[in-house]
């Protein structure tokens, strides 16, 4: 592998500033490393190669003139293909979409490219985000592995250093989840901080967009670049957008973090997981932040409120596709699309209804307790997978506990995966969570980036990155 792509953001962002490196450089040994990788990972829907280049030239010339865009100028980034890209195909991982392309730009999209961002291509996700994923996407450290959730190409691209970070969204943990199992850093962000218009939805009430990336700062730097208000996005919110740069070296003297054992020991949930949050609880607290236990009963009301919503609405956009020809739809996404249509609406009512109770009480537990973080369950060692079939989908793990990652997307709360280790045959063990207040970004990265510090995880690279592409003719 070209050393040039194990660098972090940050570290790239200082030799691009200093023209030690060019973005063409970084352009070309990216598109070089995904020809060599990704008939093995499948990470990419689609690369495009000639933009990305065209967009590499013009940050050189625009660093060379003194120009800063941001921090992501001349970086090359992935995106997860539900975002609409303007000239380029964006087919959600469904025939359905097959032969879509875009005559504008998501909002996303946009951001990125005012921010000088170079797009390399569109990340394999699962169909329309909620069916299995047809392309047969890997983990990327061990391709006999399941990548998990729609966004597991963003999430494989990043880790295998086929990007350097990528868009993802998440409405039921589809950004935590694969880059947990994928062992980097996943944030979903507080709802309506990050703009969805133009992104495919799969349940607007519950879709986040928010990006995946190897270290804690680098994912606030992918934040800063893609958070504000989007006045085509009804949820958008419009207001200041905090400043995200995490700070590892505060002190967290008066820090609180929450934990709520209650709803942890859940059959079927994989000890690694346990005792990657008893793991973070000991850390953080030699860090110098309090441990709180709390307690959150209403927490017993989400898998079936989160189910049911989700299914509802799916269901809802899709309806004219389900009336009309869906056979382009793989059997097991049909399936599910036209279960949700059965839901009645005094169901979907009760499901807002306990979304309500639980998000109060959650927001509650954060105000009674003076909590600056709840720590949460990740995602477990990557599970096997046969062959090349279709991987199912995340949510249709055969296990749910209260407080799985999909929980937090019902209270529009931020949260975000971090990295917590390997297992002894060399897997990422998954990851921990963290849950915010909301727009308390700051604060959650400024934890994760503690934590990350006095760990070299982020630095391991997988085989399959290591393995060198050959240098252009």
């Amino acid at each position: 592998m070209n050393e040039i792509l194990n660098l972090t953001i940050a570290e790239a962002r200082q030799l691009l500033d200093a023209r030690e490196v060019s973005s063409v450089e970084l352009a070309e040994a990216t598109i070089r490393h995904i020809e060599h990788t990704d008939g093995r990972l499948h990470a990419y829907a689609t690369v495009t190669a000639e933009q990305a280049l065209s967009s590499a030239r013009s940050a050189d010339e625009e660093i060379g003139r003194g120009v800063s865009r941001g921090p992501l100028h001349g970086i090359p980034v992935g995106i997860k293909d539900l975002a609409h890209m303007r000239g380029v195909p964006t087919e959600a991982g469904s025939e359905v979409f097959k032969g879509f392309v875009p005559s504008a730009d998501s909002t996303v999209v946009e951001r990125l490219r005012a921010g000088g961002a170079v797009i390399v291509g569109k990340t394999v996700t699962s169909e329309v985000a909620f069916g299995p994923t047809i392309r047969p996407t890997r983990n990327a450290w061990d391709q006999d592995r399941n990548p998990e959730g729609s966004s597991a190409g963003s999430a494989v691209a990043v880790a295998a250093r086929s990007a350097f970070a990528a868009i993802g969204t998440d409405t039921a943990g589809s950004i935590r989840a694969p880059a947990g199992v994928n062992g980097v850093v996943g944030l979903k962000p507080t709802f309506g901080l990050v703009g969805t218009s133009g992104v495919i939805p799969m349940s607007p009430s519950l879709d986040h967009v928010g990006p995946i990336t190897r270290t804690v700062a680098d994912c606030a730097a992918v934040l800063s670049v893609i958070a504000g208000f989007d006045p085509h996005d009804p949820h958008s919110l419009d207001v200041g957008i905090p400043a995200f740069p995490p700070d590892p070296e505060r002190g967290f003297a008066g820090v609180r973090v929450g934990i709520e054992r209650t709803h942890l020991p859940t059959p079927g949930l994989d000890p690694v997981v346990l005792d990657a949050v008893e793991h973070a609880a000991t850390t953080l607290e030699g860090l110098g932040a309090t441990i709180v236990e709390v307690e959150i009963p209403e927490l017993e009301l989400a898998e079936a409120s989160i189910v049911t919503i989700k299914a509802v609405e799916a269901s809802a956009y899709h309806l004219p596709r389900l009336r009309g020809d869906a056979s382009g739809f793989h059997q097991v996404t049909r399936v599910i699309l036209q279960a949700g249509a059965l839901i009645s609406a005094v169901q979907y009512a009760q499901a807002r209804r306990a979304r309500a109770l639980i998000t109060r009480a959650v927001r509650e537990t954060f105000q009674r307790q003076g909590l600056d973080a709840l720590l949460a369950p990740g995602w477990g060692p990557a599970t096997s997978v046969p062959g090349l079939a279709p991987v199912e989908h995340a949510s249709e793990v055969p296990f749910t506990f209260p407080m799985r990652p999909n929980t937090v997307n019902l209270t529009g709360m931020p949260a975000i995966n971090v990295p917590c280790g390997f297992t002894e045959t060399g897997l990422p063990r998954g990851g921990f969570e963290l849950w915010g207040r909301p727009l308390g970004e700051p604060m959650l990265l400024s934890i994760a980036a503690a934590y990350e510090a006095v760990h070299e995880w982020h630095r391991r690279v997988p085989a399959i990155a290591r393995t060198p592409a050959p240098e252009a003719a």
